[in-house]
């Protein structure tokens, strides 16, 4: 089970401070803006510089004065840092600046944006849900929410309200919710609306529309077409890891072993991530190299392991295809259920599904598959488990 939607929180850049001009209280400084690099190369070695420029003259500025409208900049600045970079390290840094926020300033409402933010991206719902009741901003995020609580309908409402503004975030978020219900077409016009409005200096934006369409491409088993696409992404952003990871995953699929090898090992090296462990080890085993591809395994469950850790609910659905795979049936069994009392979304109910056929309770299963095929949520995942359940 390829869960290609997990990508997406890395790639939308959800945790952004959309900070509208407002009157300040007295004292509070408002921000001056950095340096916007703009002009810099397509490279993702470029892009992370431009973005430290910035994040440095907010996160000094944030040091200075906690209460000041530098620190939200500074922590949807961080949040962004950690969607181009993968390092939980970034996390950490913003909440630390938020934390100093709130201590000044609890009424700081600003900053319970931003925290709320940072919390969508990392999944912990129920805190999010308490930072918004803080804050008459980031209100945007709500309909995103719905969608991770699987209240298409009532997400419906509110994202297709918010894409009226014609801002490309806005309308990449309609995008995803279109492609997850089944409208590809409309999904497709979406993001195309989305390029030819923005005008920023961010190359990753543009590179994030081209792998999203590779990604609409692959979940209908159309790799050549998706490969295409992640090579106009890569022409956007080069070197970034996001965009490999998505080639080598095409390697994989279409058997071209070497390749994916190559590039699955450059991946590791560069991010330590457990996903590209699993899939190296399926890389191995496929060669023929089944003690190398065994100690791939191992290798990324102490990875996983380290993460669950620290971030449970950002790490349960990224770790349950490895435990589904690797693990024992009850412990992939928690975890699923875990990760769907946490998102209770049409993803969260394949996992689970799979997980209760793993651990032998295929008319759980059923049950599970009998919600997804009333609700809106579409996916090819869904007739392939139906299939399962068939020849049980």
């Amino acid at each position: 089970m390829w869960m290609v939607w997990l990508t997406l929180i890395a790639c939308q850049s959800t945790v952004q401070t959309e900070l509208p001009p407002a009157e300040e209280a007295p004292g509070v400084e408002a921000p001056k803006p950095g340096p916007a690099g703009a002009n810099h190369a397509k490279t993702y070695e470029a892009e992370l510089a431009a973005l430290d420029r910035r994040l440095a003259f907010f996160e000094g500025k944030a040091k200075q004065n906690p209460n000041s409208l530098s620190t939200p900049q500074a922590a949807g600045l961080l949040g962004e840092r950690a969607a181009l970079t993968g390092d939980y390290a970034d996390f950490e840094r913003a909440f630390a600046l938020i934390d100093a926020a709130l201590i000044a300033d609890d009424r700081h409402s600003r900053a319970w944006a931003a925290r709320a933010g940072l919390n969508f991206s990392l999944h912990r719902y129920a805190e999010m849900t308490e930072d918004l009741s803080k804050t008459k901003w980031q209100k945007s995020l709500e309909g995103a929410l719905l969608v991770e609580q699987g209240k298409y309908d009532e997400a419906e409402a509110i994202l297709v309200k918010q894409a009226e503004s014609k801002q490309p975030q806005d309308l990449n978020r309609l995008a995803i919710f279109r492609w997850k219900t089944g409208d590809l077409d409309a999904a497709h016009a979406l993001l195309d609306e989305a390029e030819r409005r923005y005008h920023g200096p961010w190359h990753r934006t543009r590179a994030w529309v081209h792998l999203h369409r590779g990604i609409f491409d692959l979940d209908q088993g159309n790799y050549d077409e998706a490969m295409a696409h992640y090579r106009d992404a890569e022409k956007e952003l080069a070197g970034y890891w996001l965009i490999e990871e998505h080639i080598a995953e095409i390697h994989l699929l279409k058997g071209e072993l070497d390749e994916a090898h190559a590039l699955y090992a450059d991946l590791i090296e560069r991010t330590g991530s457990p996903e590209f462990m699993d899939r190296q080890s399926e890389v191995l085993e496929a060669q023929g190299k089944s003690d190398e591809a065994a100690a791939m395994v191992a290798r990324a469950r102490a990875a996983y392991e380290e993460r669950l850790a620290s971030w449970p609910e950002a790490t349960w659905g990224h770790a349950l295809d490895h435990w589904l795979a690797h693990g024992e049936p009850a412990e992939a069994l928690e975890m699923a259920q875990k990760n769907h009392d946490n998102r209770p979304n049409g993803e969260a109910k394949l996992g689970l599904a799979h997980a209760y056929l793993n651990a032998g309770q295929p008319e759980e299963a059923r049950k599970l598959l009998a919600e997804l095929r009333a609700s809106r949520f579409r996916s090819p995942e869904v007739d392939e488990l139906a299939a399962e359940l068939d020849a049980k």
